[in-house]
């Protein structure tokens, strides 16, 4: 009895700890299962509040989590719901709801469900179901449109969107149904479909169905096909990205087929 009375104050004096932020480990509440150590782990399985910056190499999250300061962690995984001021990880994957304020900052990453987000700065990102965001910035973007998704601007190495396929159980609960819309599009190559976009600045692409854009300037090979309309295309000289006037050339809906190549 004395050894249980003496596990029951402990527990009590550390959940306390995490209540209070000027104590150490303090700063973050958990209600439900979870477990916490300062600098290594956080599992949240219930519910948990984060009202500081914070710091781990391994972040789970299974229930819902709100961090109202920065949280950095070497590998993160949501499954649960999420929102945060700023996430950085080298390791990312969440497949539940997740809001973050500012910027998402990872090395690899893979995101389902439903996203909103201020900026986004990855390696490589894989994207399924929707996403809502100013900017994403990634050297290979992977998009798996599951809903309507619209981001202001995006800026790829390589970057591929296309309607995920999700079956007949997709169909009956609307999924592969999804489109993106974007203000600006910039990438060395792009393969897409389903993007309505204002302006796309490219290397190389195929434009696919379902694709209505603006302006679309590159300085390789496109490809425009069947069920996709460019109204405006512009050759640029390999390696001119800047924005600017349009030229005459091109003016008009463009035809399904080869735009231009070497």
């Amino acid at each position: 009895m004395r050894v249980d009375r003496r596990r029951r104050r402990w527990r009590g004096e550390k959940f306390e700890r995490y209540l209070n932020p000027g104590r150490p480990g303090g700063g973050v509440s958990i209600s439900g299962a979870g477990r916490f150590v300062e600098g290594q782990i956080l599992t949240v399985g219930g519910s948990a509040r984060i009202s500081r910056d914070l710091e781990v190499e391994l972040l789970t999250v299974g229930g819902s989590l709100r961090a109202d300061g920065r949280v950095r962690a070497e590998t993160a995984r949501i499954g649960g719901s999420a929102s945060f001021r700023s996430l950085e990880a080298k390791r990312l994957s969440a497949g539940g709801s997740i809001s973050i304020e500012e910027t998402l900052k990872v090395d690899s990453g893979s995101l389902g469900g439903a996203v909103r987000v201020g900026e986004v700065r990855a390696g490589t990102l894989s994207v399924g179901g929707s996403i809502r965001a100013r900017r994403i910035e990634a050297e290979v973007l992977r998009i798996d449109l599951g809903g309507g998704s619209e981001v202001d601007e995006i800026k790829a190495g390589i970057l591929r969107v296309r309607r995920s396929r999700g079956g007949l159980l997709g169909s009956l609960l609307g999924l592969g149904a999804g489109s993106l819309r974007a203000r600006r599009i910039e990438a060395d190559s792009a393969d897409v479909e389903w993007v309505e976009c204002d302006e796309m600045v490219v290397g190389n692409a195929r434009i696919g169905r379902g694709c209505r854009i603006g302006r679309l300037s590159y300085s390789g090979e496109v490809r425009i096909e069947r069920g996709a309309s460019v109204r405006e295309t512009e050759r640029r000289p390999a390696g001119e990205w800047a924005e600017g006037e349009a030229s005459s050339a091109g003016e008009g809906e463009a035809s399904e087929g080869d735009v231009g190549g070497s």
